[in-house]
């Protein structure tokens, strides 16, 4: 009896399965976004892997990273001469400033990769160290004007090609590269008004 029973139970199930074309659709069903997900926009035709952002985009966005990652080394290298010649004031904003552009320098590179391209990471401008703090404030704002200038023109690539994305990045990035220039203008100022002595004298703080 029990035998009866087991085999009427797979024959009705068997039954049911036949009837149902929608569960075996499903049970076959791979969600088209789970594919997108995990390889990536392919074309259905020739699965070909199609490129999110247009490249001029990327390549303006790379302009950029050149700029920061150029930065990131300047700043620092800066940050370590006036330790060592004791304007401990001047190092640390240096050093902040060379860990904010390694933080842009990431958001960057995020956007790059959202984009589906490569970040240049081994491309830099040329990085001046200098040999006094003036000549470090020159160099600096001659950096940071030529990152407004970049990022300047990327923003008009963005607009072109209708990337809000990397646009609202980009115009972000000018406005605190201008901040940037604006603070190394005042700087020079400063030195002329006050002369290099005293503003040395300012710049000495206390040590880490």
């Amino acid at each position: 009896m029990l035998v009866k029973l087991a085999e009427l139970a797979s024959a009705k199930s068997r039954e049911s399965l036949m009837d149902s074309p929608r569960n075996v659709e499903t049970a076959m069903y791979v969600p088209q976004k789970s594919l997108k997900k995990t390889f990536g926009n392919v074309h259905k035709k020739t699965n070909i892997h199609l490129m999110k952002g247009k490249q001029e985009v990327i390549d303006s966005l790379n302009a950029g990273l050149t700029i920061e990652l150029t930065a990131v080394n300047q700043y620092f290298i800066h940050s370590k001469m006036c330790e060592s010649w004791g304007l401990h004031k001047l190092a640390k904003h240096y050093y902040e400033e060379s860990i904010e552009e390694m933080k842009h320098a990431e958001e960057v590179i995020d956007r790059i990769l959202y984009l589906d391209g490569v970040p240049e990471i081994a491309r830099y401008d040329i990085i001046n160290s200098g040999s006094s703090p003036e000549e470090q404030i020159s160099y600096n704002l001659r950096m940071e004007s030529k990152g407004v200038e970049t990022y300047n023109k990327a923003i008009d690539v963005c607009i072109k090609f209708q990337d809000s994305g990397s646009r609202d990045l980009m115009e972000r990035m000018v406005v605190e590269s201008e901040e940037s220039v604006d603070w190394a203008e005042a700087q020079l100022d400063l030195i002329k008004m006050v002369g290099l002595e005293n503003y040395l004298a300012q710049q000495i703080g206390e040590p880490k």
